[in-house]
């Protein structure tokens, strides 16, 4: 393997989705959110921050779908602070999430 092939092969990609374009991602956790992105997922961001109760997590990355699920499944414990357009698609996500529960009655 050539050498500084795990950190460029990390550097492109969130978890498994490589993408090209490198951003600066930070996100605030808060509640169980937060602890445990700081036990099972710190491994992901660059820095980890503490913030009146809260995590905030940077990691520069590109934007590749699997960083936007991983999001949505901590919920309203998590909130991307920066890239907008990263902000923009989970606002997105989550209103078609809403419209589909609003559509069939509240399930």
């Amino acid at each position: 393997m050539p050498a500084g092939f795990y950190e460029q092969y990390r550097r492109t990609r969130f978890d498994k989705m490589a993408g090209e374009e490198l951003r600066e991602i930070e996100v605030e956790f808060s509640g169980k959110a937060a602890r445990l992105v700081a036990e099972y997922h710190a491994d992901k961001a660059d820095r980890l921050r503490e913030k009146e109760g809260a995590l905030v997590f940077y990691k520069k990355a590109a934007l590749t779908p699997d960083l936007a699920q991983w999001l949505l499944s901590f919920g309203a414990e998590a909130k991307v602070i920066k890239p907008g357009q990263l902000a923009d698609d989970i606002k997105r996500q989550a209103a078609q999430i809403t419209s589909l529960y609003e559509r069939e009655g509240g399930g």
